[in-house]
């Protein structure tokens, strides 16, 4: 039986978290996007959409927070950006969210997902802000829309 790849991505407002839910094809399938996206000239960006928004590359799954229908990964010039590691900035009202990052940040990610995938017993990878306890996030302004934490969880 062939199993399907799953990557839902959710934002509970509430708790200010972005929730991806994923599998083990969900998690290698964001890893070699970020890869392929970290071998470009920046600035250069990506997008994955769901099956609504004529996408196949999140999947769609019940949740009970609003559910991520276009996640934009974007690789921003070392210039502009020097100091900023990793962000994601919600647009509710577009059901998106943006992932903003230079090349270290992309690496970190992808070294992060490679763990993730290489250690069974690890099923959650958290990113925070240092308003949150982390240093796994950075921003540039003090915008609402910038989400303060995200938590992927790996399930099968």
């Amino acid at each position: 039986m062939k199993k399907n790849k799953r990557l839902t991505l959710e934002f509970k407002e509430e708790q200010g978290v972005l929730f991806i839910y994923c599998n083990a094809l969900g998690i290698l399938y964001l890893k070699e996007t970020l890869e392929e996206l970290s071998k470009m000239e920046a600035p250069e960006d990506f997008h994955l959409m769901s099956p609504e928004w004529g996408g196949e590359e999140l999947t769609e799954e019940t949740v009970d927070g609003l559910l991520i229908k276009h996640l934009k990964p974007t690789l921003w010039d070392e210039d502009v950006c020097a100091d900023r590691l990793i962000s994601f900035e919600l647009i509710k009202e577009r059901e998106t969210v943006q992932m903003h990052c230079n090349k270290e940040g992309i690496l970190y990610v992808i070294q992060l997902l490679a763990t993730l995938l290489d250690e069974p017993k690890t099923n959650l990878l958290e990113l925070k802000m240092p308003s949150k306890g982390g240093n796994e996030l950075t921003q540039e302004d003090e915008s609402d829309e910038v989400i303060q934490e995200v938590r992927l969880i790996l399930k099968s």
